[in-house]
């Protein structure tokens, strides 16, 4: 099982964290400030992990951090809002339980005041807990916010999402939850074999311009045609409704007998019509919707 620790120093994290990890015999991860991108930092590490392999890890901190701290300290940072979307679909595909340690803040000024070792302000304390608040409401995930934690609890939740997650039947291009209620199905790739993720949104990229312009809700997948058993997928997510992002995923969806929606490729919207990301999101919403071939629609 995968579980995933956040919230603001002092909250309780580390003392969970080695308490799980004692019980389940598992690995605590832990991620600092990124010394690479984002995706890199936060789901490269975990693309051999799968649920139900008899792997177990617990981060203690993980991705959340990198959208409160840069603002705080004033650090530059690559993380944006693409990249938070993809990293929460990439988490829900793997069953992951993230939660959110948030003692009372007084109690956190109170530790803050007793350790005297920080490498933050007390001054900082409220605009971190607030942050963090704030990511707790835009989550695209299944979270738990908690002041007191229970770590049998903590087991059974993830052993949950595990359990879920690992119904998927995916080669390691889909991202999304095992539930979603609408499915986006790219096509080639440029990267070499091991593929990461379906549209990664790194700089520059369809990916990135795609997911700038689309709150992926969690009830959204993302796959790549010629990575995946498409029918297979398609029937371990409850058969979803289907948008074929250009015309070579709509060639191989028809070869696998799912109906679906077609849309323009965003690498083409994003080099001939950049300015268009408001259509584009409303032009799959309408082909998953109608289940219609809109590959020639322009705006």
């Amino acid at each position: 099982m995968l579980i995933i620790l956040e919230g603001p120093d002092g909250g309780g994290k580390s003392t969970l964290a080695r308490e799980l990890a004692a019980e389940l015999k598992a690995e605590i991860w832990h991620r600092g400030p990124p010394t690479s991108h984002p995706l890199d930092e936060y789901e490269t590490p975990l693309f051999p992990y799968r649920p139900r392999e008899d792997v177990d890890i617990v981060c203690d901190r993980w991705h959340v951090g990198e959208w409160v701290y840069p603002q705080v300290l004033g650090r530059k940072s690559q993380a944006d809002d693409a990249t938070w979307r993809h990293i929460e679909l990439f988490l829900a595909a793997r069953g992951a339980l993230i939660i959110y340690i948030m003692p009372e803040l007084d109690v956190l000024r109170q530790r803050i005041r007793q350790d005297g070792d920080w490498l933050i302000k007390e001054s900082q304390l409220e605009e971190i807990y607030e942050l963090y608040e704030m990511q707790t409401y835009r989550t695209d995930m299944r979270v738990n916010v908690v002041r007191h934690v229970d770590p049998a609890h903590v087991i059974a939740a993830a052993k949950g999402l595990e359990n879920q997650a690992a119904s998927i039947r995916h080669s390691g291009s889909y991202v999304g939850p095992p539930d979603p209620k609408m499915l986006y199905v790219g096509e080639r790739r440029s990267f070499e074999y091991p593929y990461p993720p379906a549209f990664g949104p790194y700089p520059a990229t369809c990916g990135h311009w795609m997911l700038s312009h689309m709150p992926m809700m969690p009830n959204t997948g993302l796959a790549n045609a010629y990575e995946e058993d498409l029918r297979g997928l398609w029937k371990s997510l409850d058969e979803p409704r289907v948008v074929a992002l250009g015309r070579l995923a709509d060639n191989e969806l028809m070869a696998a007998k799912i109906p679906h929606g077609t849309v323009p490729h965003p690498q083409y919207c994003r080099r001939f019509i950049h300015h268009e990301g408001d259509w584009y999101r409303d032009l799959i919403y309408r082909a998953a919707t109608e289940q219609e071939d809109l590959l020639k629609c322009r705006p």
